[in-house]
């Protein structure tokens, strides 16, 4: 178990910090400024770099030291100069460290908000004090904590953090300061999903730009919590910064982007990165939040458009400085494939729907957005902003030369032979021209169209040449970016260039009872069950995982739904965001008592849903669940189910007095060992009458009969007697 020390001084109860990657201080002097009193210190013995949170419980006890008698790291305190100022001194490790802050209340921030900052100590000089950007961003229907957008930190020894408040102001509640930093570099792989280079044939003539993969910055399992990913419907592109640090290198930047995950995913309690795709100073581009990037996986970049709107953020601040050429390009570029996918103009008008912050809905905004534009914030920095005009001109050129079947040339750091040997199955006109001279002398000879063909092979360097095989021919570029291209019947007057290649054998023809959608095949019965439902173009979905086997059938994931199919129960789906599945999972899913669905999920009157299974029924009315099951499910559907008098049931299932019952519409049913399951009218004066003796736990215990119509009236039998109603 890791061992927690605490400094505690007077009462403590507001503020936590995490202190997983920080050493310590000396202890205060007596002349030091007087500690703020609502301050817990922590310091952990956990590993470096994890970061670790902890709440203080309130304690009222005079000033006191343990072990770690110096543990006053990331405390703030009380600025003696400044008025209503509170300020932390953290040490940094590694060469990259992610700096944010978060609290719990308030929740929304408005002109009155505090101001929280920030400076650097490298060298051992201070830089002057920089402002944190205050956020309240969050998926959509989560309970996200508000807090800044994480700083990006590199190369630096120290780090201050100061917050001012107004007069009357008090600090937020819960406000922790949390650093996260890379000297524990992931040894093996994440939860990661690959940058789906393979999900590209519902794009316009199989074009897409190169993404670096999940895999490659390597997000920690520990910290993902967005489980099942959810999409929406692309109306739009808005562009970010992450408003950090510009000062990284290259190799810096996987750790960068983990950062940035684990404060988002772990500090803001997003589950996941924010952002759909970041792309660095270099013009790299890398999948962000995990999911399907040819589709739109619910992010967590602009608030009240994360369902509607694809987040691009470039990793930097872009306040004054404005991205590099290379930068804009692969933003309009990954804008451009995303609106072509979608049939949008990137000079063209969307309209958002739902709350947004700091603008009424319906709002009517560019199809390529700055932050600013949907979302009370910077964002995404004014030198950036001014450059949108040119991202559209960019991203409707790129949308043009897609529409024409001309490959881009995307500057990602990956060479097309990595490319190739993650999708060794790719069909020509999926590859891609990686060379700018090359590229722009393929468009000049009108791209895949022309002369030259499709580029079908990899890039092969031989000094200051370079050289690419398309369909009918070679390209070259000597020296100075000229470039020659060779017709493949000229090829062998030049032995240097590569020969024409050999036709591969052909495929074998596809099994007709197998389709294959995103590399994953779907087969047997639930394939029949997913082409009944309408296949990829219906609510259910394309796959999202292989099928699998479990407690005795088989089950596989889709978009929106699941199909299980079990020999005897057939083959149904579940609506995986649905109440009823949740109800399902609550009894342990296909492995529990419910065990397999018998029927779809289906409609049973206005408002009320429900689905069979092996082991019972799950209702959904008035904005509940209910289960059904055992000797009263059996019951129920020998009386006639949903359309009996009994009606639909109303409440969940009660154990009593060594029985069990549960309401239904009109009736109610009781079930006891021994004396069998029975239904009482609970509107009619029978059920009075057993009300005012007690129910079940009264004289007359359980019914051992149905009501009864007799000559007189009706009766009823009970444990302890009969009960007789005249007319």
């Amino acid at each position: 178990m890791k061992k927690t020390k605490w400094l505690t001084m007077g009462t403590v109860s507001t503020l936590a910090l995490t202190a997983g990657t920080i050493a310590p201080l000396a202890q205060a002097e007596p002349n030091d400024p007087t500690p703020n009193p609502s301050v817990v210190v922590e310091k952990t013995t956990e590993a470096p770099g994890k970061t670790v949170e902890a709440v203080a419980p309130t304690v009222e006890a005079p000033a006191q030291t343990v072990e770690d008698t110096a543990s006053q790291e990331g405390q703030l305190v009380l600025e003696p100069m400044i008025p209503n100022t509170y300020k932390a001194e953290l040490t940094l490790k590694g060469d990259v460290n992610i700096l944010g802050l978060t609290w719990t209340e308030p929740k929304e921030l408005g002109e009155d908000a505090f101001k929280a900052e920030y400076r650097i100590e490298k060298g051992g000089n201070w830089g002057e004090w920089e402002a944190f950007e205050l956020d309240t961003e969050s998926p959509e229907g989560t309970q996200a904590t508000p807090g800044t957008e994480p700083v990006l930190v590199t190369d630096a020894t120290r780090a201050q953090v100061r917050v001012t408040l107004k007069d009357g102001q008090e600090l937020p509640k819960n406000l922790k300061i949390l650093t996260f930093d890379n000297t524990d570099k992931p040894k093996t792989r994440g939860r990661s999903r690959r940058a789906t280079f393979e999900n590209s044939t519902n794009l316009s003539n199989g074009v897409f730009p190169l993404i670096h993969s999940r895999d490659e910055w390597k997000p920690e399992a520990r910290y993902y919590d967005w489980d099942p990913v959810e999409y929406g419907k692309v109306k739009g592109v808005i562009i970010h910064h992450t408003a950090s640090s510009n000062d990284y290198t290259a190799a810096q930047v996987p750790d960068v982007i983990r950062g940035i995950y684990r404060f988002h995913a772990h500090g803001r309690h997003w589950g996941d990165i924010g952002y759909n795709v970041l792309v660095d100073k270099y013009g790299n581009a890398w999948q962000g939040r995990n999911g399907d990037v040819t589709k739109l996986p619910q992010g967590a970049h602009a608030y009240g458009a994360n369902m509607q709107t694809f987040g691009i953020s470039v990793i930097g601040n872009y306040d004054k400085q404005a991205p590099r050429p290379e930068v804009l390009r692969t933003v309009a570029q990954i804008a451009g494939w995303k609106l072509t996918q979608n049939n949008l103009d990137p000079h063209g008008k969307m309209v958002l729907t739902g709350t947004l912050r700091g603008y009424k809905t319906p709002l009517t905004t560019d199809v390529i957005s700055g932050h600013r534009q949907v979302g009370a914030t910077d964002c995404p920095g004014d030198a950036f902003f001014a450059k949108l005009p040119e991202v559209r001109n960019l991203a409707a050129q790129y949308q043009n030369n897609l529409k024409n079947g001309v490959a881009p040339w995307i500057n990602t750091g990956h060479t097309l032979g990595d490319y190739i040997r993650k999708n060794p199955k790719l069909d020509p006109k999926f590859m891609v021209v990686a060379d700018p001279d090359i590229y722009q002398a393929w468009v000049e000879a009108k791209g895949a169209q022309g002369a030259w063909g499709a580029p079908v092979g990899g890039l092969d360097r031989s000094g200051m040449r370079l050289t690419q095989r398309f369909t009918n021919g070679v390209a070259e570029r000597q020296s100075r970016g000229t470039v020659v291209f060779t017709f493949n019947e000229e090829l062998n007057k030049r032995p240097s260039l590569p020969k024409p290649p050999v036709s591969p054998k052909p495929s074998p023809k596809p099994d007709p009872n197998t389709s294959v959608v995103r590399g994953i095949r779907i087969s047997g019965p639930i394939r029949d069950k997913w082409l009944a439902l309408g296949g990829e173009r219906a609510a259910v979905g394309s796959p999202i995982a292989p099928q699998r086997s479990s407690a005795g059938g088989v089950l596989q994931s889709f978009d929106r739904w699941d199909i299980f199919y079990k020999s005897g129960a057939g083959a149904h789906f579940v609506n995986r965001g649905g109440a009823i599945r949740a109800e399902w999972a609550r009894h342990g899913l296909e492995k529990g008592k419910f065990g397999y669905p018998l029927s779809d999920e289906r409609r049973v009157r206005n408002g009320v849903w429900n689905q069979d299974f092996e082991g019972g029924t799950i209702f959904f009315a008035n904005g509940r669940t209910v289960a059904l099951y055992g000797p009263i499910r059996d019951r129920w559907l020998s009386l006639g189910g949903a359309k009996s008098s009994a009606g639909i049931p109303v409440g969940s299932q009660v154990s009593s007095n060594g029985g069990v019952y549960q309401y239904f519409d009109r009736w109610d049913i009781y079930s006891k060992a021994g004396i069998g399951t029975h239904f009482v009218n609970h509107r009619g004066a029978i059920r009075a009458e057993w009300a005012r003796n007690g129910l079940e736990k009264g004289k007359y215990g359980y019914p051992i009969s149905d009501e009864k119509r007799e000559s007189y009236g009706w009766s009823q039998d009970f444990e302890g007697g009969t009960i007789r109603i005249k007319r």
